[in-house]
């Protein structure tokens, strides 16, 4: 069984996510909703696989809680974090932003992409653009998962 996490905070796109999952693959998921929560799992357990998102909110929203600053580079934020930590999760970035801005830097997805599989290789295996009405996010989701399987269970 894949211990994947998902941290992820649009709830349409995390159903998405966790269906395509169960349907494809023999996975034990556990979610987050905030980069908090998400980091607070990471440092408490142990996951094969973490889907990322990379706008996140501070903290999980509810009806009190509006979730805090939003962190557009919530994801790069975490991913400084697990290389800084040295936690061995592979992670896959997931967004369906195109650009990215917060008061102090602006990036597109082509070179956060670059950015990422750059500077944090040992644990990025990639950044999918996601989309309601496009597929291609699924296959690429799923093949990196089950190739990185296959690694794990070969060595």
């Amino acid at each position: 069984m894949i211990e994947i996490l998902i941290i992820e905070d649009n709830p349409y796109k995390r159903d998405k996510i966790v269906n395509l999952l169960k349907s494809e693959l023999s996975v034990n998921i556990t979610l987050a909703s905030s980069f908090t929560s998400g980091w607070q799992k990471l440092i408490k357990n142990i996951y094969h696989f973490v889907c990322l998102d990379m706008s996140l909110p501070t903290f999980d929203q509810d009806e009190i809680n509006g979730g805090g600053d939003f962190r557009a580079f919530g994801g790069k934020e975490l991913a400084r974090k697990i290389k800084r930590r040295k936690i061995s999760s592979k992670y896959v970035v997931i967004t369906q932003y195109k650009n990215f801005s917060d008061e102090n830097s602006s990036s597109t997805f082509d070179l956060l992409k670059k950015e990422m599989k750059s500077e944090y290789a040992d644990n990025c295996l990639d950044v999918i653009f996601y989309s309601n009405k496009q597929n291609e996010w699924m296959s690429q989701l799923l093949n990196l998962i089950k190739d990185h399987s296959i690694e794990n269970t070969s060595s």
